[in-house]
C-alpha cells in the first residue's frame, strides 16, 4: 500500500525510524513519505539509509513493499531484499535491524515463497539482521496497514509470517509416520547441493548405482580432487 495510507505512527515508527521502500528504476521519493530504489545498485540503498530522517548510530526499521500484482519472475524482488540486508548490514549500525518485506496476495506464489526462503536463510546466518516476509496479506489498503505495523512490532524471531482468512500463521514443524515405502526412483532425477563433499558423494553413488539415477551436483565451493574421477566412474 501506499506510505501514505499507513497509519501515521506506522509512517514513523516509534522511534521515527520505519521507513517504507519500493522497487524503481532510480532513487526517489515516492511522495507520500517513503522511498522508491533501484534494486540493482548497492550504492543507492547505501546513500538512502545515509539520507533517512534521523540517520545516526541505531539501526533503522525498513518496509520493503512488493506490488499485489508483481511479475512471475522473483528475481527483482528477491535483489531487493538481498540488496537493502547487505547495505544495512555494511552501514555497521548498533542494534537489531529489523527489514520487513510486505507481498500482498497468494502466499504459495513464486514470489513470496522465494522472498520467504530467502528470508530464513540470511536471517539464521546474520542474527543481528531480523528479516521477516509478510504474505497472504488482504491487497485491501486499510487492512495491509493494520498487518504491517503488527508485523513491524512484533519482536518474535519468525522469519515468515501469513495471513490467511486474516489470521496471523507462521511456519512449524510437524512429526509424521515414516512410510512403509521409498521416495527415490529408478531412473530418477535428482539435485545434490554439495554434492562434490563426502556426505553429497556418497548419496550420489548410491542414486547412481542403485536406482541408475540422473543427479546434478551444485555447492557453494570449487570441486574436490576426486569429483571428476567419480563422474567418469558413473
Amino acid at each position: 500500500p501506499p506510505a501514505g495510507r499507513l497509519p501515521p505512527t506506522a509512517r514513523r515508527g516509534e522511534a521515527g525510524r520505519l521507513t517504507t521502500v519500493q522497487i524503481g528504476d532510480r532513487s526517489e521519493p515516492d511522495g507520500s513519505g517513503g522511498h522508491r530504489v533501484d534494486p540493482t545498485s548497492l550504492g543507492q540503498v547505501t546513500g538512502l539509509l545515509g539520507t533517512l530522517p534521523g540517520a545516526g548510530p541505531a539501526a533503522p526499521d525498513l518496509v520493503l513493499v512488493v506490488p499485489a500484482d508483481p511479475p512471475p519472475d522473483p528475481v527483482a524482488p528477491c535483489q531487493a531484499l538481498w540488496t537493502i540486508a547487505t547495505a544495512m548490514v555494511s552501514a555497521g549500525r548498533s542494534g537489531t535491524a529489523r527489514l520487513t518485506v510486505l507481498c500482498p496476495g497468494d502466499p504459495d506464489a513464486p514470489v513470496p515463497a522465494a522472498l520467504g526462503g530467502l528470508a530464513r536463510t540470511v536471517t539464521a546466518e546474520t542474527p543481528r539482521l531480523r528479516r521477516r516476509v509478510v504474505t497472504g496479506v488482504d491487497p485491501d489498503p486499510d487492512r495491509c496497514a493494520a498487518v504491517l505495523w503488527e508485523a513491524v512490532r512484533d519482536d518474535s524471531a519468525e522469519a515468515e509470517i501469513r495471513y490467511p482468512d486474516r489470521r496471523r500463521s507462521v511456519r512449524r514443524w510437524q512429526p509424521v509416520a515414516p512410510g512403509t515405502g521409498t521416495v527415490l526412483r529408478e531412473g530418477g532425477a535428482y539435485l545434490i547441493s554439495g554434492g562434490s563433499g563426502g556426505i553429497g558423494g556418497l548419496l550420489a553413488d548410491h542414486l547412481v548405482r542403485r536406482y541408475r539415477a540422473r543427479v546434478m551436483l551444485v555447492g557453494s565451493g570449487p570441486a574436490s580432487t576426486g569429483l571428476g574421477e567419480r563422474l567418469r566412474r558413473w
